[in-house]
């Protein structure tokens, strides 16, 4: 089978005649957009851009380019609610942490229940149970410690849907939920455990604080945090930030992993 390709066998040339081979033809068509790209009169184009009528006035960067005063900061401040979030993180936390994010709980648990009125399979159960698990809010886990009463409420939900309890009614615990989380070889079925999957995605990025030295947020955290020190020797400190604490809890499992 031949391929056929699209080409030029001659052009004309300004004079009448021809070109017929590829060289020629290929240097009369670099003249021709060469000669078309090209101007022969120097335009200035400043006359032009005078006669346009401005947008933004003097005014207007006046008032971009001026300080912010600290009435104009404490009038916003108390405006920033807590559900603003970047990524299910939110931009401030207030002094209930419990509260901040008990957001993701009723989340896990609003998709159980729909879930629950579904007749799902055993085989159903455990990848939903496992598709929860591994994406809830992995921003929250890998960058803050949630709290072990959060987390534990949270698997509590996964619990009652796994054995198809309903409301109030109780149903028989056949297998202890820890002995679930342990991978198929082992006996379980290989479900998240979700405090020790909190700890782990800490210890990742405490991991890259400690290995990459020259991140933003090495940088950043070190000027903040141990200035003096390395990372391994940090404490916690006074008025430490939330997602500070959450990485040092992941350094102990570095620690853990280094004895």
């Amino acid at each position: 089978m031949r391929n056929r390709y699209n080409k030029i066998w001659r052009l004309e040339d300004g004079n009448g005649g021809w070109c017929n081979t590829s060289g020629s033809i290929g240097l009369k068509a670099q003249e021709y957009f060469q000669e078309l790209l090209q101007t022969s009169t120097s335009i200035d184009p400043s006359g032009h851009f005078d006669s346009l009528r401005s947008k933004i006035s003097n005014t207007m960067n006046r008032r971009l380019t001026q300080l912010v005063l600290e009435r104009e900061i404490k009038f916003v401040v108390p405006h920033v609610g807590v559900q603003d979030k970047y990524v299910g993180l939110l931009f401030v936390v207030g002094r209930s942490k419990r509260t901040a994010y008990d957001f993701i709980k009723e989340k896990v648990t609003k998709k159980l229940h729909h879930w629950k009125r579904s007749l799902l399979s055993i085989g159903g159960k455990e990848v939903l149970i496992k598709e929860l698990g591994t994406t809830i809010h992995l921003y929250s886990l890998g960058c803050l410690k949630l709290l072990n009463t959060l987390l534990e409420e949270i698997q509590k939900a996964m619990v009652f849907f796994w054995w198809g309890q309903r409301g109030n009614e109780r149903k028989m615990h056949w297998i202890d939920w820890n002995v679930l989380c342990k991978v198929k070889s082992e006996g379980g079925l290989g479900f998240k455990n979700l405090k020790a999957f909190n700890l782990a995605m800490l210890g990742k990025q405490a991991w890259r604080i400690l290995t990459r030295e020259h991140s933003l947020v090495h940088k950043v955290f070190k000027n903040k945090y141990f200035c003096t020190v390395s990372f391994v020797e940090a404490s916690v400190g006074a008025n430490s930030s939330w997602a500070w604490w959450g990485l040092l809890e992941g350094r102990k499992v570095i620690d853990k992993g280094l004895r």
